[in-house]
């Protein structure tokens, strides 16, 4: 209204201006003298001009401010505008859906409880406050309404149409769908499906329209999605869903890489690929690194995302789910009745004759260890044909510390040590509230909140192996035996790293007779005072080290492939787990916990520490460093686990050589609290209801650092120390290793590890 005055005001401005000049003109021609009486006097004039001004700013004013009130309601996604009338006051109908609340969802799955406005409480990625939707790739979206009660009457000649387009382009696409429940009172729900690639943005238009009046429309609202992938808890999957992300997993491993590439483009890889990448990483001389060390997290992030992408090149609407382990504890199931080992999923577990003893010579063939059914059933260890210097003593892409001569992925569980559990609740709890300090976190969270999954999966074979020193009275007890056992596997990891004991090559397997292969390891013979010393150290809790040949007979059970070697994990428990297709869902489910302890304020400290003599960067900050000979702080022995390290080059082979993002390339695109995250999911939310004795919510909701420091002051009283520099050890008896050969280096001593405390996979 404004500017169509100002308009007419500019018109008859100039309109009277001219007439006034017209006017002059013909007076000055009829009598030679100007008559102002006749012309339009200058006073008029200013007051038009005056009042165009006016009218024309407060026009520009109401449009900006109109503008703005557009934009912002769009965001928040509550414009209600009736399209029919507009009054300065709404109308009943009006009024009683002004509160509405809808987005999109993934069908056959509960809404994200993101946009929820009523959730006002709810942990929530940051950059999701510049949208109201996630359209998963090519998967049908449905309409959602978070209150349907209050956008329902019981008319039924009311519809709403929803209209999804493509923004960000110069082609923008658009499709729609309707939702509206029928005569009979059911709801009917129309559904869309785009192709669309990681932050992908979207228009999403809502109109209610009257079915009795050739639909006209009664009202419309507008809100942003992006497009994004949502990693889900394993037991939420539809039937479909998790049948097709079974067959899509599967594909990885009847695939070869040269064909997955051919047909499903540079995205895909198979699993030979991906064992090779996590093996070439965790199985060298010098170190593991991808474990034991604070790059632990990230480097694991960075490995399943090729995985999830693999999967996605295959199938765009496949997404990786997480399996939340504290489930099944909270339920008091073991892993053989865990939810992944089903026919369904990853295949049934073979328990062993004794499942307190475990899988045994005696008791137990060493092919029950391989997976019983399902679509793995019977499936084979892949051959270590390209990395020469890792060589496992038959052949087999396995450890090289292990000497499992089973041509199948094995799983050897047992509950001979019954401190042994699934991650519970508890842990998952004391390491959210436990550590201030982010490389605190990243270094602990290896272990208990994870690493028993992989010791129950993968397991032991052949603890009966230590029976005749038992006999021979060189171990105390039966007792005693399982207590060397489950640390034994980590104790050879040790003794191959200082380069005291290597694998025997060219081994030959007993097709008709596994348990009668014979191989072992020799031991080195310029270090074998030291691996003495060592052995006994390993032994010294649980056996009579004092005997006067019990070196000589604990070397022989050792070296020359004595029985030492036939004592082995299972591949879930070694360099080589992801061979074993349920790997893959174990570590989102940490990640999603790291998310969480971000969004519920975060750490006090999140420097990367830097100086490993000083400060905890990985387990062994000294290594065995092969071109000189020794043990020292070498730069190489804690590589992957420093802010700026990538993963070896597994590709080329060269361990020099390093590929893919860094630790803190991928730590700052996954933040949860940063408006530039930057990966193409998210978790589909943070709550642990199964979780009744632990205060999850509290964490978010509360004062962290009280809650932080009443976790410390109980756990202090108790005798544990939190809030410390992390232990570099886990529990167990492997021995501390002296240098050896150590030409004027650090003499520091080196730590191992045991079965309890559990080693990251």
């Amino acid at each position: 209204f404004f500017l169509y005055c100002s308009l007419i005001f500019v018109v008859v401005c100039v309109m009277e201006s001219y007439n006034a000049e017209r006017r002059r003109q013909l007076y000055e021609g009829e009598s030679g003298a100007y008559r102002s009486d006749k012309s339009l006097s200058s006073s008029p004039k200013f007051i038009v001009l005056f009042l165009s001004v006016v009218g024309f700013f407060i026009s520009v004013l109401y449009f900006s401010s109109e503008s703005k009130t557009t934009k912002a309601t769009i965001r928040s996604g509550n414009l209600l505008i009736n399209l029919a009338t507009k009054s300065t006051e709404p109308t009943e109908f009006e009024k009683s859906k002004s509160s509405i609340n809808f987005s999109l969802r993934r069908v056959g799955y509960d809404p994200l409880p993101y946009f929820n406005s009523k959730l006002k409480n709810t942990p929530k990625y940051a950059f999701l406050d510049n949208f109201d939707a996630v359209i998963e790739p090519s998967t049908d979206m449905e309409l959602y309404f978070y209150s349907e009660e209050s956008v329902f009457t019981t008319n039924e000649d009311r519809k709403f149409i929803f209209k999804v387009c493509s923004s960000g382009s110069s082609e923008s696409v658009c499709k729609k769908s309707s939702f509206y429940r029928s005569a009979a009172g059911d709801k009917v729900s129309g559904s869309i499906k785009f192709d669309c690639d990681a932050y992908d943005s979207f228009e999403i238009n809502l109109y209610e329209v009257d079915l009795t009046q050739n639909e006209a429309i009664i009202q419309q609202s507008t809100i942003n999605g992006v497009c994004l992938q949502v990693r889900r808890e394993l037991r939420s999957l539809t039937e479909a869903d998790l049948a097709k992300f079974v067959d899509v997993s599967y594909a990885l491993w009847n695939t070869t890489e040269a064909e997955g590439l051919e047909k499903y483009g540079s995205n895909f890889h198979n699993a030979a690929y991906l064992l090779k990448l996590h093996h070439f990483n965790a199985a060298q001389l010098d170190a593991d690194h991808i474990h034991e060390g604070n790059g632990f997290l990230l480097q694991h992030a960075k490995i399943t995302n090729i995985f999830e992408n693999s999967l996605k090149a295959i199938d765009p609407s496949v997404f990786l789910p997480y399996w939340d382990y504290t489930i099944d504890d909270s339920q008091k199931k073991s892993m053989v009745d865990a939810v992944i080992m089903s026919e369904k999923l990853y295949g049934r577990m073979f328990l062993p004759t004794d499942i307190l003893k475990g899988f045994s010579y005696q008791n137990d063939k060493i092919s029950d260890g391989r997976i019983l059914d399902g679509r793995w059933a019977n499936l084979k260890a892949d051959f270590n044909t390209e990395f020469p210097d890792l060589k496992a003593a038959y052949g087999y892409m396995r450890a090289p510390w292990s000497m499992n001569p089973s041509p199948y992925i094995s799983r050897f569980t047992s509950v001979f040590d019954r401190s042994i559990m699934l991650p519970s609740c508890q842990m998952h709890y004391d390491v959210l509230v436990s550590y201030s300090s982010m490389m605190d976190f990243f270094y602990q969270i290896a272990y208990f909140p994870h690493a028993t999954v992989h010791t129950l999966a993968g397991g032991i074979y052949g603890c009966d192996a230590l029976m005749p020193m038992y006999e021979s009275g060189y171990i105390n007890s039966l007792d005693s035996v399982y207590n060397i056992c489950k640390n034994w596997i980590f104790t050879l990891k040790e003794f191959y790293r200082h380069n005291l004991i290597v694998p025997k090559q060219n081994c030959v397997v007993n097709e008709e007779n596994l348990e009668e292969s014979v191989c072992g390891f020799d031991c080195v013979e310029e270090h074998l005072s030291l691996l003495q010393k060592a052995l006994l150290l390993s032994v010294k809790k649980d056996s009579n080290i004092n005997l006067p040949d019990a070196t000589a007979k604990w070397t022989e059970f050792m070296c020359d492939g004595g029985p030492g070697g036939k004592i082995f994990p299972g591949d879930h428990l070694e360099s080589a787990s992801p061979t074993d297709p349920s790997f893959w869902v174990v570590h989102p489910t940490i990640e999603r916990l790291f998310h969480y302890k971000l969004l519920s304020g975060g750490f006090a400290n999140e420097e990367w520490h830097s100086d490993p003599e000083k400060q905890t960067v990985c387990e062994k900050a000294i290594c065995y460093n092969a071109t000189y000979g020794y043990t020292d702080y070498w730069d190489h022995c804690c590589y992957g686990h420093f802010e700026h390290d990538q993963m070896l080059d597994f590709e080329s082979g060269d361990r020099n050589k390093h590929i893919g993002l860094s630790n803190a390339e991928l730590l700052k695109a996954g933040d949860p609290r940063s408006a530039d995250y930057s990966l193409p999911y998210i978790y589909d939310g943070f709550d642990w209801d199964h979780c009744v004795d632990q205060d999850f919510e509290g964490l978010y909701l509360g004062d962290i650092d009280a809650i932080m420091a009443a976790a410390a002051a109980q756990q202090a009283s108790s005798g544990q120390d939190i809030n410390g520099s992390p232990s570099k050890t886990a529990d167990g008896d492997v021995p501390d290793i002296p240098p050896p050969l150590n030409s004027g280096g650090n003499n520091a001593a080196v730590g191992g590890g045991g079965i309890s405390g559990g080693k990251g996979a």
